[in-house]
């Protein structure tokens, strides 16, 4: 107690808690002038406790530990996932927490574990956060997995959000800014970091943003764990990252590699914090339309067995918890689609070569020349038109991103919809006028190396011949028009976005299991093609 932004104390020291549970993965909590505490580990019959209010005095913290219960998290909280072995389908709570008072309501986190892994340690891989809001002055409605834009729905063993450090944000109230050790285990290597997001509900995240690289350790965790808190003073904010944290790696010889372990502190300017909640914010659909967004739950059938077997005291047997949920997906599989299917709809000379690269940048795979080449000479898409859609669905089965012919067409989109139910649909678009002087100049260069290009150009366009340039810029306009009368989409002009605000956009419009924030905007000069234009 009594310390400063420097962790520089004063004041005696202080025990909370002594010889239970609670001290694990104890968080507190200041809401107005009071001060609370949550922590616990959860099984049938206990969990997590929010003791408090106390003062906020060294007085009032010695007696946090006998102050009375305010609300309680049981392992047992309705939706509360834990897919370990092991554990009786009961949470256990057994990562740190966190509480925040967001806008108008009050939210805790939790560790939940949604891999059912069957190591002898019990399992690891596919930690996440949940959270509970806490409906009235002492009860917590059910958990829910929060939404992180950009980060993997359907989590892999790989995955791992170790915990959520979630507190208010000091620029903007109607916020709160949460600070996540990120650890991702993959065959081609492994990745840690820190991140940063922001939420106006408590529930959905903006995209991880990277504040620090960190060390992939042992069994999904890293070696830095971010202090819950922040700390305002001046023009400054202040948050803080416990480094080189003990015990992470299952060999002390891993850890005899890296500096000693320490609690760094690091400064961001208030300026600064206020340019990124403001960009956030504009590209963050809750913080817009200040609605709950609706995130897929592929967890119903465990939910569901859990019950159901604790009901019958079957709980503890994994063989036949596992049993009921393997049945239970096989009656209902899992809505949770893995694959992001991207589809530029905007026309040629609209930024198509620049979201080729941003499908390069998200890992999608992309419908290459050579294939849609095939489309077009067994005029695969012209078929599906006429009713026989099949063979142009195969072809595009195998991809993730597609662009320019024959995606060009806006009245394949029905078919596609039809298809590929959660297919994303982005109209690339430009200045009609600004289209319109590009693309003439365009197709005169290229006819001269081949002819017919400015003919098929053209037509593609539902034009026979050369347009005039007012012509031409009506016809985009009709073109966008058409694509946004069928569905919806994300609208790009390469031309005007900015990098902070386009990342997070695009990521979170089509689900990215991974968001390339630090880099730029793509913006992509295509150099042509032996077969761009050519005839089908």
């Amino acid at each position: 107690t009594g310390c400063d932004d420097a962790f520089a104390c004063t004041d005696a020291k202080t025990t909370l808690f002594r010889g239970r549970s609670a001290a694990h993965n104890l968080a507190l909590w200041r809401d107005a002038d009071g001060l609370y505490a949550l922590g616990g580990l959860g099984n049938a019959k206990q969990g997590l406790e929010l003791r408090g209010p106390v003062a906020p005095t060294p007085e009032g913290l010695a007696s946090l530990g006998r102050a009375p219960t305010k609300a309680t998290l049981l392992g047992s909280h309705a939706s509360c996932v834990d897919r370990r072995p092991r554990t009786g389908t009961f949470c256990e709570f057994d990562g740190r927490v966190s509480m925040v008072r967001v806008s108008d309501r009050v939210v805790a986190y939790a560790r939940s574990n949604l891999i059912r892994n069957r190591t002898r340690d019990g399992g690891f891989g596919g930690r996440h956060v949940q959270a509970a809001i806490l409906e009235s002055s002492a009860t917590f409605g059910p958990f829910a997995s929060i939404n992180i834009a950009a980060y993997a729905t359907c989590v892999e063993p790989g995955d791992n959000i170790y915990y959520a450090a979630v507190t208010a944000n000091p620029v903007d109230p109607s916020t709160a800014l949460g600070l996540f050790p990120v650890v991702h285990n993959a065959p081609g290597g492994d990745d840690a970091f820190v991140g940063l997001a922001l939420t106006c509900d408590g529930v959905a995240f903006s995209p991880l943003k990277r504040l620090l690289n960190s060390t992939p350790s042992s069994l999904g965790r890293s070696t830095d764990h971010p202090v819950l808190g922040l700390v305002s003073r001046n023009d400054k904010v202040f948050f803080y990252v416990h480094r080189g944290v003990h015990g992470v790696f299952d060999d002390d010889k891993e850890m005899e590699r890296l500096p000693p372990s320490r609690v760094v502190r690091y400064a961001v300017s208030l300026d600064r914090l206020r340019a990124y909640t403001a960009s956030t914010k504009a590209a963050l659909p809750t913080c817009l339309h200040k609605k709950r967004t609706q995130s897929i739950d592929p967890h119903e059938c465990w939910l569901e067995c859990a019950q159901k077997t604790r009901d019958r005291g079957q709980n503890w047997n994994d063989a036949i918890v596992d049993a009921c949920v393997a049945a239970c997906e096989r009656r209902s599989p899992s809505t949770c689609d893995k694959r992001v299917r991207l589809f530029g709809v905007g026309a040629k000379k609209t930024g198509t070569t620049s979201l080729s690269a941003v499908c390069r940048l998200l890992g999608l795979r992309e419908m290459g020349l050579r294939a849609k080449a095939r489309v077009l000479d067994e005029k695969l898409h012209v078929r599906a038109l006429r009713g026989d859609p099949q063979p142009f669905i195969d072809a595009l089965s195998p991809y993730e991103c597609f662009q320019d012919s024959p995606f060009t067409d806006p009245e394949l989109i029905p078919v596609i919809a039809r298809h590929f139910p959660d297919a994303k649909f982005v109209l690339t678009t430009r200045s009609p006028d600004v289209w319109a002087a590009s693309s003439l100049r365009w197709t005169q260069l290229r006819s001269r190396a081949y002819a017919p290009y400015a003919d098929h150009f053209w037509a593609a366009m539902g034009f026979r011949g050369t347009p005039s340039r007012d012509e031409a810029a009506g016809l985009l306009a009709k073109h966008d028009a058409r694509v946004r009368a069928l569905t919806d989409v994300l609208e790009l002009d390469f031309s005007t976005e900015k990098s902070e605000t386009f990342w997070p956009k695009v990521c979170a419009f089509v689900h990215a299991s991974r968001c390339p924030l630090d880099q730029p905007v793509p913006r992509v000069v295509p150099k042509g093609g032996a077969r761009d234009g050519q005839p089908s």
